[in-house]
């Protein structure tokens, strides 16, 4: 098992790094915490949380609407006279496509995150090609 450690964001390489796609993350990052000259307290842990819930998201709530839209839809479809494996069928697709709408819905929430905050700490910028703060 991957230890996970807390990650500190300190410059924009670091927030640039917190945007690859899902599957391509590091599983070892758990906590992320935000350390960037010039911003706001508020701004820091409204920021530090939201980037946790949303790096961290995995879709279970959006596969759980998925696989109720999908069994009601199979059912639907068993009730007009399909195999009744149907059902199954249907739960399982409306679970991995939730899931994978969820995950996909945070993470476009977390560019949206994540270029906000270099917004908000403008000290954040690049001097031959070495960050400063």
């Amino acid at each position: 098992m991957t230890r996970r450690l807390s990650f500190t964001v300190r410059s924009r390489s670091d927030l640039q790094s917190l945007t690859r796609p899902p599957a391509f993350r590091s599983t070892s990052i758990g906590r992320i915490e935000l350390n960037l000259p010039n911003l706001p307290e508020a701004d820091r842990a409204a920021g530090e949380q939201r980037l946790n819930e949303l790096y961290h998201a995995c879709g279970c709530g959006e596969g759980t609407i998925g696989v109720i839209v999908g069994t009601l839809a199979a059912a639907a479809l068993v009730s007009a006279g399909a195999v009744w494996w149907t059902l199954g069928a249907g739960a399982v697709a409306g679970a991995a496509a939730g899931k994978v709408a969820g995950v996909w819905l945070s993470w476009l929430r977390l560019l949206a995150v994540v270029a906000d905050l270099r917004r908000r700490a403008p000290s954040l910028t690049v001097v031959s090609g070495e960050e400063c703060g």
